[in-house]
């Protein structure tokens, strides 16, 4: 057995005394191996600061993104010849997607996100499930367009608004046919439906040959006694590759969160340069709160003034994006993300 899950975000910088190095963000949810058995599909930080559909390798500590959309993306199942794939996804789903969180990049700003996931996941993906408008997916995507080709989306295969993906996804081994389950909106399951899509034009490649899982995992963990001591807390520093540096901090105590990243004239590659903040306030049982002021100043400026507000995962009613008034008086979600000639507000969300 060997733990094969990112335990501490960041490690000291042995090049820089006192500074933190970002460790790679391994594991997630896992549905299924690929590349014959030496890697695996999970739900990462595909560089987006909202949740990416990753492929990780066994056999070397590669982490490749398999979906890059500033939106809510889970695990992508790969059909037998590994060309294509279908991933939940709410890119299509213009009143639900979360992507004014994730439209501007940012450096490592999954460690800064992560604590909205949950509040991401039960909006996006719970909540339309039950209650609210929209869909997620599934998306039939070429995998290598989706991993190599920017402002690639694939095929939206929802055909009813009313009718939610559910898992699992399957494959027929021919990897010309797929079929997944779905369910009627609010009817909690009680009525299911299964769906399926032909593809009698595609030509499938050859599937990948199954090989043993390999035993020698670089980035494995065997002695399981290090969890005891695994804390999610950090603060420090982090050093631009160029210049600058990003103030971190980190304090979770399970249920509660609060994490802030501080840009300061941060860049990696002495072009893009990134100031201001991000804050993240999550709670369980209470309201989650998301604020940023970031400025990007580069060939491609961009900036994101925003606070997002959503009420408790497991409340008395379902989660809800909040719009009433906040304590200062103005709404306790408001603002935009702009980057790359796209303005997102996150007004375009109210239910």
């Amino acid at each position: 057995m060997q733990f094969i899950h990112t335990i501490s975000n960041f490690a000291e910088d042995p090049n820089n005394p006192g500074y933190l190095l970002p460790n790679p963000i391994r594991g997630g949810e896992v549905k299924q191996f690929i590349r014959g058995g030496n890697a695996i599909s999970v739900v990462g930080g595909g560089g987006n600061s909202t949740p990416d559909s990753v492929m990780q390798e066994l056999t070397s500590e590669r982490l490749t993104p398999i979906t890059r959309t500033p939106g809510y993306d889970e695990t992508t199942i790969f059909s037998p010849d590994e060309r294509l794939g279908m991933v939940m996804s709410t890119r299509f789903s213009k009143l639900t997607d979360p992507a004014v969180f994730g439209l501007l990049p940012r450096p490592h700003a999954t460690h800064t996100t992560m604590g909205m996931a949950w509040a991401l996941y039960t909006y996006a993906v719970t909540g339309v499930r039950e209650f609210r408008s929209g869909n997620i997916g599934p998306v039939l995507i070429d995998i290598e367009r989706s991993m190599n080709e920017e402002g690639y989306v694939g095929i939206p295969l929802t055909t009813d608004e009313n009718w939610v993906y559910c898992s699992p996804m399957s494959w027929h081994p021919d990897s010309k046919r797929a079929m997944w389950p779905e369910i009627e909106r609010g009817s909690g399951g009680s009525r299911m439906r299964l769906q399926r899509v032909s593809l009698p034009d595609y030509e499938p490649g050859l599937t990948p040959p199954i090989a043993r899982t390999t035993d020698d995992i670089p980035y494995g963990i065997k002695d399981l006694t290090v969890l005891e001591a695994a804390s999610p807390n950090a603060h420090g520093k982090i050093k631009g590759k160029h210049s600058g540096f990003i103030s971190y901090s980190r304090k979770s105590s399970g249920t509660i969160g609060v994490t802030e990243a501080q840009y300061r004239e941060y860049s990696d590659d002495g072009v893009n340069f990134y100031d201001g903040f991000e804050k993240t306030v999550s709670n369980l049982f209470g309201d989650n709160r998301y604020e940023a002021d970031v400025r990007l100043t580069g060939p491609n400026p961009g900036e994101m003034k925003l606070r997002a507000t959503f009420s408790a995962v497991f409340g008395s009613e379902p989660l809800k994006l909040l719009f009433d008034p906040d304590s200062d008086g103005k709404p306790k979600s408001h603002g935009y993300s702009s980057y790359n000639g796209v303005t997102l507000d996150i007004a375009d969300l109210i239910e």
